[in-house]
């Protein structure tokens, strides 16, 4: 209990800290301002905590909608033509970007550059690099990091502008960071359930082990052994909570915790803030609070 009362509190201090900050960053200068395209949430948040108000950043995900098989509308295409810069997360997350013209090619800043990536096995004998890298908090504020020396390159007038909203905004990725690293050491349990394979970097950030009812994909069925043997586990080793992710259909998660008596919680990706919450203020640091104070719950 101790400990999700000092998550909660860590929650709302992030919430209303984040809201200060972003509202004190200083805008720069207009005068050259970049126009920049981000590919989905997580990185025009990462964005624009950067630049602030001194550049114009585009989203091109729309609220709503899974990154993971979006497709750019040609008004979107035209777009990037346009673009001081484009930024993406890569690892094949943005599987538009094959088809881009040398010119995008040519702007494009790959946010998890100097990452180390997760194989993660999608098949027998085959594997691919695991894309959620931003799940991870150390993860996103060297995604944070990449973002600001790109915008410093580009645009040396502001660069002071961007030094220092980075250095305001790392001091709370630290500070989230370090609160994790202390609520797992309290932890009964290290083993996670979630209906999608999303947290592969923040359990290898924290010695925890995610168990993952369906693939790498958003869209992929739930394998009938795959979910029993979750069953077996669950019911084995006391697991109380099954997760599911936003955007994604909840049914077999909770078939999973009807069958087995857990209840069933969010973790949240961070893809797929709704406009309501984006403009209650919700971003990348405050959704990550509310995932430490649900494994808290769930694990401790």
């Amino acid at each position: 209990m101790k400990k999700n009362i000092i998550a909660i509190m860590l929650l709302l201090v992030i919430t209303f800290g984040g809201l200060c900050l972003s509202g004190c960053t200083t805008t720069g200068s207009e005068e050259g301002e970049l126009k920049i395209y981000t590919s989905f949430y997580p990185i025009y948040d990462l964005t624009k905590k950067v630049v602030g108000n001194s550049a114009e950043v585009i989203n091109l995900v729309p609220v709503g909608e899974d990154a993971h098989h979006y497709e750019l509308t040609p008004k979107q295409m035209v777009g990037l033509e346009t673009a001081d810069l484009i930024i993406i997360n890569g690892l094949d997350m943005e599987h538009w970007a094959d088809d881009l013209s040398a010119n995008i090619l040519s702007k494009i800043l790959v946010a998890s550059y100097n990452i180390a990536a997760i194989d993660i096995e999608i098949e027998l004998g085959s594997t691919r690099e695991d894309p959620h890298t931003w799940t991870s908090i150390k993860n996103a504020k060297i995604m944070m990091e990449n973002i600001k020396n790109e915008v410093v390159s580009l645009n040396s007038d502001n660069a002071q502008v961007y030094e220092n909203n980075y250095a305001k905004y790392a001091i709370l990725f630290d500070g989230l960071d370090y609160q994790y690293e202390q609520a797992v050491t309290s932890f009964t349990s290290t083993t996670f359930i979630v209906s999608h394979k999303a947290f592969g970097y923040i359990a290898r950030d924290y010695g925890l082990t995610q168990m993952a009812i369906g693939g790498l994909e958003t869209d992929g069925e739930a394998d009938p052994a795959t979910v029993a043997d979750i069953i077996d586990f669950i019911n084995d080793n006391n697991i109380t909570t099954v997760f599911y992710q936003e955007s994604i259909n909840s049914s077999i998660a909770v078939a999973i915790a009807n069958e087995t008596g857990a209840s069933v919680d969010m973790l949240s990706t961070v893809q797929g803030l709704s406009k309501a919450q984006i403009d209650a203020g919700e971003d990348y640091l405050s959704i990550m609070a509310q995932n430490l104070v649900a494994l808290i719950k769930a694990l401790s």
